[in-house]
């Protein structure tokens, strides 16, 4: 198997398990947002300055990547704790 259908392999494996995620469903909390950072790095497997927030509104941000923004994903603060969940 070369390089480049490993990649594709996990892609798609990647892309179901998204697709098996309820909507609103909870995936991690975290006290600050420094800290969600590291979390949803594990989340993905990658470096936390890999990862960035965008501002929605006043208690919702965007993930943004290297690659772009996750597409079915927000951070959220509620009671005084950021969440991670899908939308």
């Amino acid at each position: 198997m070369t390089d480049t259908q490993i990649v594709i392999m996990v892609k798609n494996m990647a892309r179901e398990m998204v697709a098996t995620v309820k909507n609103g469903q909870l995936l991690g909390t975290s006290p600050s947002l420094d800290m969600m950072k590291k979390l949803i790095a594990e989340y993905w497997y990658g470096n936390p300055a890999d990862y960035s927030f965008t501002e929605i509104s006043p208690e919702t941000w965007s993930v943004s990547s290297k690659t772009g923004v996750k597409p079915g994903v927000v951070v959220r603060k509620a009671k005084g704790r950021y969440r991670f969940e899908t939308v």
